[in-house]
Formats: C-alpha cells, sequence, structure tokens
C-alpha cells in the first residue's frame, strides 16, 4: 500500500478552467475535495477509502461538509464535464498528467536538506577565507621585505659660519669691546680693496 500524501499540485490556472468555471460555486468546492480523496487514497487518482471499499457520495459529502444531495449533484455535473470519470471507485482522469510520483516529502526535504548545506558550506569557505586573510595582514605576519633605508650623510659644516661665543655679551646680542667680530673673507677683501682706494690720511 503506497504511503499516503499530505499534500498535491494545485494549478494557478484553475480558476480559468472552463469547464471549472461551469460548476456551481458549491461544486467546486466539491471539487477541491476530490483532489484530496484522491490523494489521500491507497492508489492515488482514484477515490479508494481504503483496498477495495471505494468513496460513496455520503463520505464524499461529509469530507466537503455539505450535503448528500449537493455532492451528488457535484458528482454527476463534474462526470459529465469530464473531471471525474468511472463509478466505484471515481478517477479523477488527469491526475497523473498533473501529479507526479516524485513529489514526495522526503525527497522535498533532502533537496532543501542540500541546499542548506551547500549554503553553510558556501559560507564556512567564506568566513575561512575572511580569516586567512585577515592573518596575513595582522602586523605580526607581514611579509619580510627590505625595512633598512640608507642614512643620508650631513653635509659638511660651513667654516665660514660665525660660531657662538660663549663671550658675547647678553645684551642684545652685541659683541663686547674686546672682541673681534667674525668677518666674512668676501666682505674682508672688499675692505682690504677699498683701504687701497682710500688711504687713511696721516
Amino acid at each position: 500500500m503506497p504511503r499516503r500524501m499530505p499534500w498535491f499540485r494545485f494549478y494557478v490556472e484553475a480558476p480559468a478552467d472552463r469547464k471549472i468555471r461551469r460548476l456551481r460555486p458549491e461544486h467546486r468546492w466539491v471539487w477541491v475535495c476530490v483532489l484530496c480523496a484522491a490523494r489521500q487514497s491507497p492508489t492515488p487518482g482514484e477515490l479508494w477509502v481504503a483496498e477495495g471499499e471505494p468513496m460513496t457520495v455520503d463520505e464524499l459529502a461529509d469530507l466537503a461538509a455539505v450535503p448528500a444531495k449537493t455532492a451528488r449533484a457535484a458528482i454527476k455535473h463534474m462526470t459529465d464535464l469530464g473531471l471525474v470519470a468511472g463509478d466505484k471507485p471515481w478517477i479523477v482522469p488527469t491526475w497523473h498528467e498533473r501529479q507526479f510520483t516524485s513529489d514526495t516529502s522526503t525527497d522535498r526535504a533532502r533537496a532543501s536538506k542540500q541546499r542548506r548545506s551547500n549554503v553553510a558550506g558556501n559560507n564556512v569557505a567564506t568566513l575561512q577565507n575572511r580569516s586567512k586573510q585577515r592573518s596575513r595582514n595582522a602586523p605580526g605576519n607581514a611579509p619580510e621585505t627590505e625595512t633598512e633605508t640608507e642614512l643620508t650623510p650631513l653635509p659638511p659644516k660651513d667654516s665660514t659660519r660665525p660660531v657662538d661665543n660663549p663671550a658675547r655679551s647678553p645684551s642684545h646680542g652685541h659683541y663686547p669691546f674686546t672682541e673681534t667680530p667674525h668677518i666674512h673673507p668676501a666682505v674682508a677683501q672688499l675692505h682690504a680693496r677699498l683701504d687701497a682706494y682710500n688711504p687713511e690720511p696721516k
């Protein structure tokens, strides 16, 4: 005995189906209950209550919660339109065209678990890659590179630059009278030339 399924495919085109639109509103609900019974049946697509026990009008009326008169009229109308065929049991002719034996909860659960596993694996791999990248960029794990730099030598000391004299007077930075101020060589040469042209009077 095949395992009974808790669900079945119901297509969004049903409200536009011409055969279903010809049914009275209460008969359309009976049609939905016929599909539910066909799925719960030991033989999918046929309305069996149990092995060798076809569903009766009263049982269908009880399932749809409608009067037996309404269920009987609905079955007759659905039979005329080809939505239901046969008798004892009733059969849904297009059942196997619309429903598939691969539609099992086990298959769906296995596929869902596989998708979650793939997503989790991708997330773990991403986190591991990020952790490795952070480790590479950590200060203590920086790649070995040449860090020494050549020191630029200081320029030679200019011998013509005046040197601070500790004997200099603290008063406004002027030289004391006993100290000869430093004269630049070029200035000294200029003074010498001027003295040669303008000798001091005797």
